[in-house]
This record gives C-alpha cells, sequence and structure tokens, in this order.
C-alpha cells in the first residue's frame, strides 16, 4: 500500500483573441490518493532474484483550478475528479546490507483519476530497512 501526492503544478497564460480581445489567466492542478499492489518475485535460487513485478489498483483524485481575466470580465472554475485504475509495475531490489536494500521500480498507472484514456508512469528509487 502506498500513498501519491504530487507538488502543484502551475501554468500562467495570456494572449488576444482573433477580435483584438487581451486575456491571460493561471491554472493549477494536483494529485493524491492510495495505491494497492501485490509484488510477485522468483524464488530466492533464481539467477533473478532480486527482480519483482507489481499488478494492483489505485484511487486517485485530481484538483484543477483554472481562472481568467479579459478586457470584459473575469471567470474562474474548480473541479475534482476521482476514480480507480489499475497499476502494473517492475523492479529491482539491491541489497545493501543485511538490514537493508535499495529498490529501483517504474510503475504505469492506467486511468487515472477514472479518467478513461489517462496515464502517468512513475519512476521511484527507495530505501528499505528490516528491523
Amino acid at each position: 500500500m502506498g500513498y501519491i501526492a504530487s507538488s502543484t503544478a502551475n501554468a500562467t497564460f495570456s494572449g488576444v483573441s482573433r477580435t483584438s480581445v487581451s486575456y491571460s489567466g493561471t491554472a493549477q492542478y494536483s494529485l493524491s490518493g492510495v495505491d494497492y499492489s501485490a509484488v510477485l518475485r522468483p524464488e530466492k535460487a533464481s539467477s533473478l532474484n532480486g527482480l519483482y513485478l507489481k499488478l494492483g489498483l489505485h484511487s486517485i483524485s485530481a484538483q484543477n483550478n483554472v481562472s481568467i481575466v479579459t478586457g470584459s470580465g473575469s471567470g474562474a472554475a474548480s473541479s475534482k475528479v476521482s476514480g480507480s485504475g489499475t497499476l502494473v509495475g517492475i523492479g529491482y531490489e539491491q541489497t545493501i546490507s543485511s538490514n537493508a536494500a535499495a529498490r529501483y521500480s517504474y510503475s504505469i498507472y492506467d486511468k487515472l483519476a477514472g479518467v478513461s484514456g489517462s496515464s502517468a508512469s512513475f519512476f521511484t528509487v527507495s530505501v528499505v530497512y528490516k528491523f
């Protein structure tokens, strides 16, 4: 089980329309949620001992905020979508010591926030300590 949180992605835009109306605005986007996965590993005696496969599900919420100002007015909109999808990944665990290991993982999240056709890929590096 894991927790996912992005920093806020910000965009600023401005321009002039075909009818000579100037505009400017900002947009923010962020994600948060949880994932659940099973880790499948080969036998310890195998030469692929450190390799693993992840299969699971995620539940993610996406928050959007947009505001725009034109020569004749302004407006703002916010939306939040939530949903679930699948995740698949592959990784490698490298032993550092008898109590610690480094994990390198690549995962693909499908149907991000439940939106069909959306996906995200993550490459992670982590350290695992065994108490």
